[in-house]
């Protein structure tokens, strides 16, 4: 029977995504008469999953399984897929393969029992020669079992360009269920375009770096495929899909050269979206040839930076080249901006931790450059670039991996430590990435303080946005500091429990309280209001509105919620202008007095200056029927009736203003 080969992508809460080299692989096979298919089990719930692969397994009668097992985060996808063939098809044999495979090695068939083959490095002739049942001594790349015992092939095999330039890597035809996939990834930053492998960088935390490569592909140089071969490959994925995305950035020169190929191809010119992961800054050549390749206009194409640390120094030390300053890349960005016609989301990713800044009062100097740069950006009017401050991914065979005490090529010892973090056992605080690298100079009681720093700030930026920035506009840094310092009691205590029982409004009256004690501070006599405010704004952001669907008919008597309204000294809603306000004050004068009527909508706050209020929508503060309110209005003052009208609807779709009967 001729060999038939299904292909697994097992699940992660943090990936979907197909390494871009399984289309490949399935197109390589398909020109030397083997059958393959893939299954992406990350597209659905595990049950769901689970049942198609079963169906999928009785309907194509694969003769072997490969599960891809690349980045680490699959880990625990991977061990269930093994499960569940072992369970449903035990005769088949199973090859596994990918950049985490083939850094653990033979110690994955130890592990793993049911597993027979592991492909280190690049797979497509050695998985070839295994489907012709070609003798598994002769393989390259390849770990087997020979009797008792587990073995690894002597020699190494490398895909060079000829043989690339032969291979389609957009055979989305060879993925089941291929359209929901399309769907969700367009949804993302689209189909990643096959460029090459290996890499020309050697940044310390990549497990896809040239001394990684080395480590899990015997891979110590990457190899591009020809420009003409990635042609063919965007006029068979045009038919299919408009989002791309590239992350492969070895010689900038060679990308300016395909967009500009791409740009004088008829068929292909404007068609596609490109999202792009950039290793350098983004050169003129290189913005004039993406605006001349690639659909712009009226979307919102993502650029990806990865700065990782604030210092220039630290960044040139994790790294090591494709360096740029801070300054430089922000610069870079508001240019790539403009070119783009502010058409554009520009990522810029920041992680923690680094060994460069290993100690905290080297990170809470990180922390309070990172908040600072995003207010301003803010303030500066730069609402396309967009920072982001997350844990660090600590690759297996990285650099960082190698440094930190626990690594180990035992996958059984990795696993654990992963299953210890996914169940949020191994730190006391939540993780959002599969972070094994902390600098061991770091107790572990300034870590939960480090924490509990950098959670309360993104809560403060992403709730109480005005407070976030009028605090920097107000006091710079020194907000944060102070909040550094008050946190710390308030963890001793509660150790574990603060990160789910975080007490800020106990934390915001006390960062007030230590503000006002700096006499420069004191004429900031509303920042109390400002954070009952706040507080109001988070407590209705995501309340259901009382009357899910109102009558609104002119005769229906209405009443203000007076639940979902306050009055402030204010308008804070009105950051841009209450910052300027702010700004043009002097000395240790205070800012007028500007009494508002806050109206806490679904996902907005409407603010009135309490004088129009009075004059307009005081009315309803007793019943009142919405034509009384309309005939009353002109007799009092000139307004805007269809303005009115249009707030009167906004107020009854967010339960503000309700039925009396209500």
């Amino acid at each position: 029977m001729p060999a038939r080969l299904l292909i697994i992508n097992p699940a992660s809460p943090f990936f979907f995504y197909i390494p871009m080299g399984t289309f490949g692989l399935c197109d390589y096979l398909e020109t030397h008469g083997i059958a393959s298919l893939i299954f992406n089990h990350a597209l659905y719930d595990t049950q769901a999953a689970d049942v198609s692969l079963t169906q999928i397994l009785l309907d194509f009668k694969p003769t072997h399984v490969a599960v891809i097992f690349h980045w680490q985060e699959t880990a625990h996808g991977v061990q269930h897929i093994l499960e569940h063939l072992h369970q449903h098809s035990p005769q088949l044999p199973v090859i596994i393969g990918g950049f985490s495979a083939g850094y653990f090695g033979k110690d994955i068939l130890q592990h793993f029992p049911t597993v027979d083959y592991l492909i280190q490095g690049d797979p497509e002739e050695p998985l070839l020669h295994l489907l012709q049942e070609k003798p598994v001594e002769s393989i390259a790349n390849l770990t087997f079992r020979h009797q008792d015992t587990i073995t690894t092939s002597t020699h190494q095999w490398l895909i060079d360009q000829q043989l690339l330039d032969t291979i389609s890597f957009a055979r989305i035809d060879m993925l089941h269920d291929a359209n929901r996939y399309l769907k969700k990834i367009n949804t993302i930053l689209g189909f990643p375009l096959f460029i090459g492998r290996g890499c020309a960088f050697n940044c310390d935390y990549c497990g896809g770096s040239r001394q990684a490569f080395t480590v899990h592909s015997h891979r110590n140089h990457p190899v591009c495929r020809s420009i003409t071969s990635i042609l063919k490959d965007l006029h068979r994925l045009k038919e299919v899909t408009d989002t791309l995305y590239i992350c492969y950035e070895n010689n900038p020169q060679y990308i300016t050269s395909l967009f500009l190929a791409i740009a004088a191809d008829d068929q292909l010119r404007h068609h596609f979206t490109l999202n792009y992961g950039a290793w350098h800054l983004a050169g003129d050549d290189f913005l004039a040839a993406y605006k001349n390749a690639f659909k712009w206009q009226g979307i919102k194409p993502v650029f990806e930076f990865s700065p990782e640390v604030i210092s220039d120094s630290s960044r040139k030390k994790i790294k090591g080249a494709a360096i740029y300053s801070l300054d430089d890349l922000i610069e870079n960005c508001l240019k790539l901006s403009d070119h783009l016609q502010h058409n554009t989301r520009i990522e810029l990713f920041f992680s923690r931790y680094h060994p460069t800044e290993a100690t905290k009062e080297l990170l809470q100097r990180e922390i309070e450059q990172i908040f600072s740069l995003k207010h301003a950006l803010y303030t500066k009017g730069h609402p396309s670039i967009h920072v982001c401050y997350d844990h660090l991914s600590t690759d297996v065979a990285s650099s960082y991996w190698h440094q930190q005490p626990e690594h180990s090529n035992i996958f059984g010892d990795f696993l654990l430590q992963k299953q210890l973090i996914d169940q949020q056992q191994r730190y006391p605080f939540p993780v959002d990435n599969l972070c094994l690298y902390i600098p061991p100079s770091l107790s572990d009681q300034e870590l939960l303080q480090t924490e509990a720093l950098i959670q309360c700030l993104d809560h403060i930026e992403q709730n109480y946005h005005e407070l976030f920035h009028i605090l920097f506009c107000c006091t710079g840094t020194f907000w944060v500091k102070a909040l550094a310092t008050i946190i710390k009691p308030f963890v001793h205590a509660q150790q574990a429990a603060f990160f789910t029982q975080r007490p800020l409004a106990q934390l915001l009256d006390e960062l007030v309280r230590k503000i006002r004690e700096k006499n420069r501070y004191e004429p900031l006599s509303f920042l109390n209001d400002l954070i009952t405010f706040s507080l109001k704004k988070e407590q209705l952001r995501f309340s259901v509105p009382e009357i899910a669907q109102n009558n609104e008919s002119d005769d229906i008597p209405c009443i203000l919620n007076r639940q979902k309204m306050s009055i402030h000294q204010h308008d804070y809603s009105d950051l841009r202008n209450f910052i300027q306000l702010l700004q043009q004050v002097e000395g240790n004068a205070t800012i007028p007095y500007q009494r508002t009527v806050c109206f806490f909508l679904k996902d907005e706050v409407l603010s009135l200056p309490h004088r129009s209020y009075r004059q307009t929508l005081r009315q309803f503060e007793q019943c009142i029927t919405l034509s009384t309110y309309l005939e009353t209005l002109p007799k009092t003052v000139q307004v805007d009736l269809a303005k009115q009208i249009s707030i009167i609807k906004r107020l009854r779709d967010a339960g503000v203003l309700v039925p009396c009967s209500q």
